[in-house]
């Protein structure tokens, strides 16, 4: 293979451009270490890569040939997802990469036919949609239906994307290397120091935990446990139909959070739904929780701290709103959800237990993308960690 394929091909894209003038230092960077991986593919698969890029018409934008480049590796995919999130990047970027959250399906049916098939047996009864619904970074959603009780009833499985375990393995082994060139390259091109290597390590943990189907199931059913007893989250129900390579659930048909036209008042309601039984209740299953953030009023608010401080309501769920200027006696515990952005809120928030002679705790859950917040705190602060 030619060496140099991958940078000619990273280049003839303009794919630099989309980096916005506040990051342009790190285009050389995102050029090389894009180049660099493209590399590394098996020489069938940057071929892939490369027709499909000259079979796109000759007006196709950067964003969307950079987005068709992503959907070839479950890796970039993942990244892409992630990057789509981040505010200052180029809208016209931003949105080609919130595409792929859900692309439109182009995986060939019949192969995913056969694997149901090979799962499941011929005779399992089910009537096979003839198209995909939907396919993610390294899965398929395909519908399905069956009839009980004298009704037909909807479903769908999710299933891996033929090869997809393979091509995964094939770009997890590129990432090691890929993670000491964009360090040691940085460091030439003067760049702040990012811990590339653990980032890239903690994304491939990631993408091989989503094809482990049978955890994803494990987790649905602790879900609906938990869950059961709350009106504003459904969980939907699996389906006999699972195995470790299959995941049959009940189909529930509905618009994506992001994009459903709510007022202020429901929106609200949807984020308190959504902080109470996605991240308080996993949590804190055993006690009820209370929500405390900037958009309550003081009333609210005034209610909401008297209750805490009787002892009515064990646990506050709260923003950077009550990290500072609350004073309650005999906090026990403060957990950090999160890496605060600035030093000094860190200083606040745990500033909250431990007070006025007694003693306290304090937890901060730490992921790798809040490694380099973290080592600032514990340089200004000297703070244990583990």
């Amino acid at each position: 293979m030619d060496p140099d394929l991958g940078t000619e091909l990273f280049e003839s894209l303009g794919l630099g451009t989309l980096l916005p003038e506040p990051l342009a230092a790190w285009r050389p960077l995102l050029a090389e270490g894009m180049a660099f991986f493209l590399e590394r593919l098996p020489e069938a698969r940057l071929g892939a890569i490369v027709a499909e890029q000259i079979a796109l018409a000759s007006s196709a934008s950067a964003a969307a040939r950079a987005t068709a480049v992503l959907a070839h590796c479950p890796t970039l995919h993942k990244l892409g997802q992630i990057v789509a999130r981040q505010p200052g990047l180029d809208a016209e970027l931003r949105r080609h990469l919130q595409a792929l959250e859900s692309l439109p399906a182009s995986t060939g049916v019949d192969g995913l036919h056969a694997h149901i098939h090979a799962e499941l047996g011929a005779d399992h009864g089910l009537h096979l949609a003839d198209r995909a619904l939907a396919e993610g970074s390294v899965a398929v959603v395909l519908p399905f239906s069956w009839r009980q009780g004298g009704r037909s009833h909807d479903g769908v499985f999710k299933l891996l994307k033929p090869g997809i375990a393979d091509r995964l393995a094939e770009e997890l082994a590129i990432l090691p290397a890929l993670g000491d060139f964009l360090e040691d390259r940085g460091t030439e091109l003067g760049l702040p120091a990012i811990d590339y290597r653990s980032h890239l390590a903690a994304a491939g943990r990631l993408l091989v935990q989503e094809i482990r189907l049978d955890r994803e199931q494990a987790n649905l059913r602790a879900a609906a446990v938990l869950l059961a007893d709350d009106a504003d989250v459904f969980v939907p129900a699996l389906l006999p139909w699972c195995t470790p390579a299959l995941t049959a659930m009940e189909r529930i048909d509905g618009p994506k959070l992001s994009d459903a036209a709510l007022s202020v008042r429901e929106s609200r309601r949807l984020g308190r739904a959504l902080v109470g039984g996605l991240l308080a209740r996993p949590f804190w299953s055993c006690s009820e929780a209370t929500p405390f953030h900037g958009d309550l009023s003081q009333g609210q608010r005034n209610s909401i701290m008297r209750d805490f401080r009787a002892g009515k309501t064990p646990v506050l769920v709260a923003t950077d709103v009550a990290a500072r200027g609350i004073d309650v006696d005999n906090i026990d515990l403060v957990i950090n959800y999160d890496v605060p952005d600035k030093p000094e809120y860190y200083v606040h928030r745990i500033g909250r237990t431990g007070r006025a002679g007694h003693s306290g705790f304090a937890a901060t859950l730490v992921s790798d993308h809040d490694i380099p917040r973290l080592r600032v705190i514990k340089k200004q602060y000297n703070v244990l960690t583990n």
